[in-house]
């Protein structure tokens, strides 16, 4: 690991803590940390086609998989454990959190934005690789909230305008003495 300190160091330590500290146990820290790649892999997968390729056709869906799945970095890192194995794991949900974030239009919370921060944070602390991506969905997201308040503020000075349109009417209305 080139990174101390990162998520996977973390995990690298609890898979030698099931494997054991032993020098035989270098086969079943491979086996393990083999599993806990292709389980975290499989979920990240599940949940990007579960959440956003539902409403597409069958055929760009597996499209979409196949070319993850057909990336050659994906195929060549799967074979060991290191930052690298994991960049769809931690990215594919990361990047599937904003899109459903921006396709919410205007109902963007903080705690969506909070778990956008934390997919992005983890992603970065695991490989550096992902900060074109960070800064890609970081413009994004500005823009849309950007959007959002602009149209927000567009929206209020609608109601505004059409507020004191319809005062000053019903008052303009009113005979003089009852506006006094």
């Amino acid at each position: 690991f080139l990174h101390p300190g990162t998520p996977l160091q973390y995990l690298a330590r609890l898979i030698l803590f099931l494997s054991g500290p032993a020098v035989y146990a270098v086969q079943r820290f491979a086996d393990i940390s083999h599993f806990v790649i292709a389980l975290a892999t499989a979920a990240s997968l599940y949940a990007f086609v579960s959440t956003l390729l539902k409403n597409i056709p069958i055929g760009i869906s597996v499209l979409a998989v196949a070319s993850l799945l057909a990336w050659p970095p994906f195929l060549q890192y799967q074979n060991y454990f290191g930052p690298d194995a994991f960049v769809i794991a931690f990215g594919l949900p990361t990047i599937a959190l904003f899109w459903i974030c921006l396709q919410d239009g205007n109902t963007l919370s903080k705690r969506k934005l909070f778990f956008c921060g934390t997919g992005v944070g983890l992603c970065v602390a695991a490989k550096m690789v992902f900060l074109p991506v960070a800064v890609a969905l970081f413009v994004a997201s500005s823009i849309h909230i950007l959007r959002t308040i602009r149209m927000n503020a567009q929206y209020q000075a609608i109601s505004i305008s059409h507020y004191l349109t319809k005062s000053v009417k019903y008052v303009l209305l009113l005979p003089m003495g009852a506006v006094i």
